[in-house]
């Protein structure tokens, strides 16, 4: 019988949109949900003709999947919090992995992970019988063995279905969105490192350049913090700005235009650049032309 069935179940072809129920279609339900033994090897053929049909799959679209699983090694490393960052600017750095790392990141490993996974529990219940067979006590231990509780076949067929169905899903939207999937990845990795140096080298910079001219830590450690509030603000935006591409599918352009998530991160980015040269070049010299002044923290605050 399972012979018949993989040859069967090897002219159906796979995608998003394949209906499992076609190659569920060829398989008797009722027999196999009334015998443990037909049950399993109903499983390991399912499990198989899944598996083989991915592994055609991956063969068709080699290119796209080796972009994604680049991108999937990037997003792959477990998120390590850094001692130059607040708890809070962990916990963005962190979920904003989680998000890229959950939306954009394929697993196809992962994928035939779950399913092989599937198939080594209908191993094990087909190396069971065979070691009860060797005892003494096979009609007993068999009855015991078939009384226990096990998902139908049909429902164990629709959830393997859905595990491939997501994967593939994933896949060719990649392939339909590639550029902006690419983009995402290139605002991720490139705002994360941006604000790292911001947390390191600009704090420094400033710190430097106010003890040289005598402006006390009280002093320029407020502007920091503020510099700080506004830049955290600004870094809360981009996942946001992202997700709603991802979700809204909106990057629906000509070739030669710019897409509405691209002009909104442009904003932020201008905006951000601006604070950054604000605090770098402007903050103390605003500070100098009223502190020595009548009434200069208030002609200081209005300039600021």
């Amino acid at each position: 019988m399972i012979p018949v069935i993989e040859e069967m179940q090897a002219v159906i072809p796979i995608s998003s949109t394949f209906d499992y129920r076609e190659m569920l279609s060829v398989y008797n339900i009722d027999e196999i949900d009334h015998s443990v033994i037909k049950y399993y090897e109903a499983v390991q053929s399912w499990i198989d003709g899944l598996i083989r049909k991915i592994e055609s799959y991956e063969q068709q679209k080699e290119e796209i999947i080796r972009d994604f699983n680049i991108i999937g090694l990037k997003l792959s490393k477990k998120y390590e919090e850094n001692d130059n960052l607040t708890s809070d600017e962990n916990t963005l750095m962190e979920l904003r992995q989680r998000y890229f790392q959950r939306n954009l990141a394929l697993g196809m490993n992962s994928v035939k992970s779950k399913l092989l996974a599937v198939k080594r529990q209908a191993d094990d219940l087909e190396d069971r019988i065979d070691e009860i067979d060797n005892g003494t006590d096979s009609i007993r231990e068999l009855a015991l063995l078939e009384q226990e509780q096990r998902a139908s076949f049909a429902f164990i067929a629709e959830n393997t279905a859905k595990i491939v169905r997501n994967a593939l899903l994933k896949i060719e939207f990649f392939e339909s969105h590639h550029q902006y999937v690419m983009d995402a990845i290139d605002i991720w990795e490139t705002w994360t490192a941006d604000y790292l140096v911001f947390k390191t080298t600009y704090k420094e910079l400033l710190k430097g350049t106010c003890e040289d001219d005598g402006i006390e830590e009280n002093i320029w450690s407020g502007w920091y913090s503020n510099w700080q509030k506004l830049r955290f603000a600004i870094e809360q935006k981009v996942q946001p700005v992202v997700e709603y591409g991802l979700k809204r599918d909106i990057e629906t352009v000509q070739p030669d235009e710019e897409g509405v998530v691209k002009k909104l991160i442009s904003i932020l980015k201008q905006y951000k650049d601006n604070v950054d040269a604000f605090y770098k070049e402007e903050r103390k010299s605003i500070y100098q032309k009223y502190a020595f002044q009548s009434g200069g923290e208030l002609q200081d605050k209005f300039d600021t």
